[in-house]
């Protein structure tokens, strides 16, 4: 999918990508935001909201036994943290995503219907480009 259709990517609060198994990454600001966000010390909050990412290169937040972030809130559809939510949970799918995404977002489902009722397919250029060349296929995925 291309960066301008991508633009186009309304989150409908599915909460996939919340329950989606693999580490939140957190970095410094992002830990201390949250941590004064939820009113806990900031030593409590490494210890008991945070695990070592499993290469080791960062913290992340806890996960529920079923891989899903701790801080998503099945019921509501909605983030504990959302004023204060990582990097990484704000620039999903625009900045980064996998192969796959928008089957399982309903979000990136809707975006896929929609560009499929309007003629566009993920590699259609994007307004400016001129006729017969197509956009360069960008990787999303770091």
């Amino acid at each position: 999918m291309t960066e301008a259709l991508l633009s186009e990517f309304r989150c409908l609060r599915c909460g996939r990508c919340c329950q989606w198994e693999g580490p939140v990454r957190v970095t410094q600001q992002e830990i201390l935001a949250i941590a004064g966000f939820l009113h806990i010390p900031l030593e409590e909050f490494l210890r008991d909201h945070t695990v070592l990412a499993p290469d080791r290169k960062s913290l992340s937040l806890r996960e529920t036994q079923e891989g899903a972030c701790v801080y998503y809130d099945k019921k509501e559809r909605s983030c504990l943290l959302q004023e204060v939510k990582p990097a990484q949970c704000r620039n999903f799918p625009l900045h980064w995503n996998f192969p796959g995404w928008e089957e399982e977002c309903e979000g990136g489902k809707a975006l896929k219907k929609a560009m499929h009722g309007c003629g566009k397919t993920p590699l259609d250029p994007s307004p400016g480009v001129p006729e017969g060349q197509k956009e360069e296929k960008k990787d999303f995925s770091h």
